[in-house]
């Protein structure tokens, strides 16, 4: 404890005189001599980087104010001591330190992954979207997008994209993160948060303004079906159907899960009403943006994809297929309504195969949601045998004697 109280003292007098320094605008001790190890940067040396005084005093300040910042966390944390508001505020900030990262690695990779495809033009798909057949209806994200750029003209349409992108995987790492809460429990939500980094961001391949926040919808869904809140769930299906129009799956989804769950009124209702509001939002996407296109049929393609694999056909198995055996595995130890939502992989499989296409992972990012669910069922009963002292590695159920 003493040691403790002695570390807060130190970084609460070392974050005062920075204070002074970056506030007040006083000068360190050494500060010259500090700027001056400059000279001894290769880029600096070389000429490829230029840093006049003012530049180099302004970095300093920002690299100490970052400093001010881990020491202010210090002071506190050695302020409270081993308190339960300590233990409280370690369980926050670690759950928002891997929320913020999950969505970071995400970003990163949809940035560096994704391109800018030609038949899917983010500035033609944002001034005239009729002009895209099937695309020009999943506009859920485009219209904040056009917002954006009308608000700040002087951006790209690739950084009003990123914009809305941003939000979305924020969206779907904080829903999949309660989702996960249910099947593994609060304190070890990041699991699900983790899993879904792994498998959504090998999955990016052109930039799309539907896919990530598809995953951030059928999480939703999943999660308001599972509390029971049908009205809300009615509500996001047909929010999520500006979005994609495979929202519709969640419908017999819904009527299998709810099957002899639920009472008749309630199994019949939920389905029905979720099926209007599709159909509503599709209408009214048709009249406000007539198509005489909405789907393009590629059954031969896809036989003949698989007749004769590509490059990006092995690559996009490689990416989902052992996530999917992984959740297959699972599927027994799971809990009833797991076992039913999992009907949601034959019908993308089916979509996908008359639809979509096999060498594109996304196809199958909707059941992202399930699948990490499926693998927190099994990694709890595998930490329930554990901490019951039974082998962790013999078949779950079986009772053993450590």
């Amino acid at each position: 404890m003493r040691t403790r109280v002695s570390v807060f003292r130190l970084a609460g007098i070392v974050l005062l005189l920075l204070l002074f320094y970056t506030i007040a605008g006083g000068r360190l001790p050494f500060e010259h001599q500090l700027i001056g190890f400059t000279r001894y940067d290769r880029a600096i040396q070389t000429g490829a980087v230029h840093a006049s005084s003012r530049d180099l005093d302004h970095s300093l300040r920002l690299s100490l104010t970052i400093l001010e910042f881990l020491l202010l966390l210090l002071a506190v944390a050695g302020a409270f001591g081993k308190t339960r508001i300590e233990r409280w505020l370690n369980l926050r900030v670690f759950s928002l330190s891997v929320t913020v990262a999950s969505a970071c690695t995400l970003f990163v990779f949809l940035s560096r992954l994704g391109v800018e495809a030609e038949w899917y033009p983010l500035a033609g798909l944002m001034t005239n979207p009729a002009t895209l057949p099937v695309f020009g209806h999943r506009l859920l994200l485009v219209w904040p997008a056009d917002a954006l750029k009308y608000l700040v003209p002087r951006l790209s349409y690739l950084q009003c994209y990123y914009a809305t992108q941003i939000v979305a995987i924020f969206l779907a790492v904080i829903t999949i993160g309660e989702w996960s809460a249910i099947f593994i429990g609060g304190r070890l939500k990041f699991i699900g948060q983790l899993l879904l980094v792994a498998m959504l961001g090998p999955t990016f391949y052109y930039f799309t303004f539907y896919d990530i926040a598809m995953v951030f919808f059928f999480a939703w869904s999943l999660l308001l079906l599972y509390r029971g809140k049908y009205a809300l769930f009615v509500l996001v299906l047909g929010l999520g159907t500006l979005n994609h129009e495979n929202t519709l799956l969640l419908v017999p989804l819904a009527a299998f899960v709810l099957w002899r769950e639920k009472p008749l009124k309630i199994a019949m209702s939920v389905p029905c009403a979720g099926l209007g509001a599709y159909i509503l939002a599709r209408l009214a996407m048709q009249w406000a943006m007539p198509m005489h296109t909405l789907f393009y049929f590629r059954v031969w393609t896809n036989i003949l994809e698989l007749a004769h694999p590509s490059r990006g056909l092995v690559q996009s198995a490689l990416s989902l297929v052992f996530w999917w055996a992984c959740a297959g595995i699972a599927l027994p130890h799971a809990e009833p309504f797991l076992q039913r939502a999992a009907i949601l992989f034959p019908l993308l499989l089916i979509v996908t195969i008359l639809f979509g296409q096999f060498h594109e992972a996304r196809q199958f990012d909707a059941f992202i949601p399930v699948a990490i669910a499926l693998i927190l069922s099994l990694v709890r009963k595998v930490l329930a045998n554990y901490m019951r002292g039974t082998n962790i590695f013999s078949p779950l159920g079986q009772e053993e004697t450590p």
